[in-house]
């Protein structure tokens, strides 16, 4: 018996936007090791549709990016870090980051939000469980499957 592989969009139409969802500038996030212009510039040149940056507990604001690569669409966000770490994403994005976790993802409404870092925590815990998950209450969009950068 073989398994059935079908791609559940082939029938719709559109196109695939390659973009990220999850990136910090060192302005903002002390893990970061790029600054925010060099870290858009290299987006920009991978060609990328769009760029998200989700710099930890706080939106930074694009503005100069915008007006730097008018062609090139800029989503907010930010990335929950006081505790378990989840991006939220959008057009526009309010200071969700002061409320609890719990709060922020139900008042989250249209925004993406997607659970961050698929893999075992520096101390040995998990950063994600399924316990974790349904105890949120309000259950996050999707699960971050590979956590890299560039530099």
């Amino acid at each position: 018996m073989g398994v059935d592989l079908r791609n559940p969009y082939g029938d719709q139409q559109g196109r695939w936007i390659r973009g990220s969802f999850h990136g910090h500038c060192t302005e903002n996030s002390a893990c970061s090791s790029v600054p925010l212009s060099e870290s858009v510039r290299r987006y920009c040149d991978l060609g990328v549709g769009f760029v998200t940056l989700t710099d930890h507990d706080v939106v930074t604001d694009l503005a100069e990016m915008r007006g730097r690569y008018p062609d090139q669409t800029f989503l907010e966000g930010f990335e929950y870090s006081s505790r378990e770490n989840v991006v939220f994403v959008g057009e526009r994005v309010g200071p969700l980051f002061e409320l609890s976790l719990e709060e922020a993802l139900t008042q989250a409404g249209e925004l993406l939000t997607v659970v961050c870092h698929p893999r075992p925590h520096a101390s040995g815990r998990d950063y994600w469980t399924l316990a974790m998950l349904e105890d949120l209450g309000t259950r996050p969009d999707g699960i971050e499957v590979y956590n890299g950068h560039y530099g």
